[in-house]
């Protein structure tokens, strides 16, 4: 991939999944690939192929939403993001990271209270987690200067 044949790496990393379903980073390279060609619907087609191969991993879902979160516009990218995280902390409830994102989610569709309940909960199960703390210190900045009654 570094020489720019990204048709050999694309055939390397669909190569691996073949003969390793289990091997998440391939698939994630893979969707990264897709990504940087233009074709983020073929990159979350890979992403849900990962969590179709492995449906007990957490990292399978973590990635899919975080896939969402960074690429999604509309509500239902963030929907299907938080449904993706919910899944992942379902699986591994103290992840804090998974937590942090499910909390960025529900932000973006404007679920504030769930928001501040997971990002809280990303806190206390890692209190060094930064991206956690941002979020929750923009959520209740926001919250503060919201009209009394949200």
């Amino acid at each position: 991939m570094h020489l720019g044949n990204t048709a050999a790496a694309r055939e390397a990393f669909r190569a691996a999944i073949s003969d390793y379903p289990a091997f998440l980073p391939a698939y994630h390279n893979l969707a990264l690939l897709l990504l940087r060609e233009g074709r983020p619907e073929i990159a979350l087609d890979v992403y849900k192929e990962a969590i179709r191969n492995n449906p007990d991993n957490p990292m399978a879902y973590y990635v899919a939403g975080n896939f969402l979160l960074k690429t999604g516009t509309a509500a239902r990218d963030f929907r299907d993001a938080a449904g993706y995280l919910g899944r992942a902390v379902f699986l591994r409830p103290r992840d804090s990271n998974a937590r942090g994102a499910l909390g960025m989610a529900l932000m973006r569709l404007g679920k504030t209270r769930d928001a501040e309940a997971s990002l809280r909960e990303a806190l206390r199960l890692d209190p060094g987690n930064r991206t956690a703390g941002q979020l929750l210190d923009i959520l209740l900045r926001a919250k503060a200067g919201a009209p009394s009654g949200k």
